[in-house]
């Protein structure tokens, strides 16, 4: 490979990692599963040896931000253990299948399985990195990696964020299955955040331009933070055109905390929405567009008193 040179292997990966716009990006290229394998072995345990690397010169110098790797790796006896790696199904080998945080923790599904729109995103690593930040356990599942999620294990857990980002499905998104082991966690209790573009029927959904959202009930935890009224403008990163989902058919006041901003079509449309059943004590907030189009204290404050919100009376 130019300016780089060969290793001593048949087979190689191609590690690819750095920040950009304020999130942490990480791209595998591998040829087999063994491959791939490897590769997110290497980077768990933080081990480059027989690599050959490219740092980063413009941040970091101790920053790997290009590596290529021989496929065959062992990796060290004594490697810690950080948080567990999704497998690519339930039943393979190569990687061990996330398990539940100690105390519940929450669960926060990257529902990848779709098609992708925009930019291929989910938000999920976005509500991770909050939740982390705001001292929560978090554990991320990959629906293309790692396959359908169970009723049993969302209720393994105190609270459940399922991310479709900028993903949709040919019918219904999340697809009708997961929307029933959803609606099933709900019945039980459960909490649910649920975020993304096209939630919803495509048939029976109306899509509308999003530009900015607009906080219409300051006094909800939801909008704690926020001023009365405050507009937010919405960030578009490296999509080719504005954001167009689905507009949300809420239409009362009292669950709608945020709306569609002036700038926007169907200005003072619900955009994100609180729910709260005081039969079961399950609660639901809907966000109809991925958290990643907020600029990035925005992202972090809805984040947050979302997840504390969604946890109130479950924290242990």
């Amino acid at each position: 490979m130019a300016g780089v040179g060969q290793v001593d292997a048949k087979e190689v990966t191609l590690i690819y990692q750095n920040e950009e716009a304020g999130r942490q990006v990480v791209m595998i290229l591998a040829f087999t599963q063994q491959g791939l394998s490897a590769a997110v072995q290497r980077l768990v345990a933080g081990d480059f040896g027989r690599c050959l690397l490219d740092q980063d010169r413009s941040g970091d110098p101790a920053i790997i931000s290009l590596a290529l790797c021989p496929t065959e790796y062992k990796p060290p006896e004594e490697t810690p253990k950080s948080t567990p790696t999704p497998t690519p199904t339930p039943q393979d080998e190569w990687y061990p299948t996330p398990t539940p945080a100690a105390g519940g923790g929450i669960l926060i599904v990257a529902d990848d399985n779709g098609t992708a729109t925009y930019e291929g995103w989910t938000g999920a690593y976005d509500f991770q990195d909050v939740a982390i930040q705001a001292g929560y356990q978090a554990t991320v599942w990959s629906t293309a990696l790692d396959g359908e999620v169970t009723l049993e294990q969302m209720q393994a857990y105190d609270a459940v964020i399922w991310c479709t980002g900028d993903y949709q499905e040919e019918e219904i998104t999340p697809a009708l299955n997961d929307f029933l082991t959803i609606a099933s966690y709900l019945a039980d209790g459960g909490r649910v955040i649920l975020t993304g573009a096209f939630i919803g029927s495509a048939m029976e959904s109306e899509s509308g331009l999003l530009l900015d959202i607009q906080v219409t009930q300051p006094g909800h935890p939801l909008a704690e933070g926020f001023e009365a009224e405050q507009v937010i403008t919405l960030e578009r990163f490296t999509a080719d055109e504005d954001y167009s989902p689905y507009v949300l058919s809420e239409s009362d006041p009292d669950v709608i905390v945020f709306a569609r901003g002036p700038a926007s079509e169907f200005a003072g449309q619900a955009v994100i929405t609180a729910n709260e059943d005081e039969l079961n004590s399950s609660r639901t907030i809907f966000i109809g567009f991925p958290i990643y189009l907020l600029p990035g204290d925005e992202r972090y404050q809805l984040g947050a008193n979302a997840i504390r919100w969604l946890l109130e009376g479950v924290e242990g």
